[in-house]
């Protein structure tokens, strides 16, 4: 297009030819970009299910990771609440022998 424009001023191209040529170009870029758009959309439908397909799994992964760590995040809070009992036993001053029994902490 720009060339068409340059030709005009150099008046190697008659402006009407010129204006004639313009809706051509302009139908000519058109199809250019929608082929272009057709291509990109065909290439992301391509990955659409294998992308689908990562995600699932990666939830599948998450599950089983937060299955595997719920026994030893148990076991962490019975230890946190140990250590606090003891803590107040200390604080009390109370033996070890005088503490009052460990009891794991409700589940919330």
């Amino acid at each position: 297009m720009a060339q068409l424009i340059v030709d005009v001023y150099a008046g190697k191209l008659h402006p009407r030819v010129a204006a004639g040529l313009a809706p051509l170009l302009n139908l000519q870029l058109r199809a250019i970009e929608t082929t272009d758009l057709e291509r990109r959309l065909a290439k992301l439908e391509k990955l659409l299910p294998e992308t689908e397909a990562e995600e699932d799994l990666d939830r599948e992964e998450d599950l089983d990771r937060k299955e595997d760590s719920a026994p030893l995040s148990g076991l962490a809070d019975m230890l946190a609440h140990a250590c606090k009992r003891n803590e107040r036993a200390r604080t009390l001053g109370l033996e070890k022998d005088e503490a009052a029994p460990v009891d794991p902490p409700e589940a919330s």
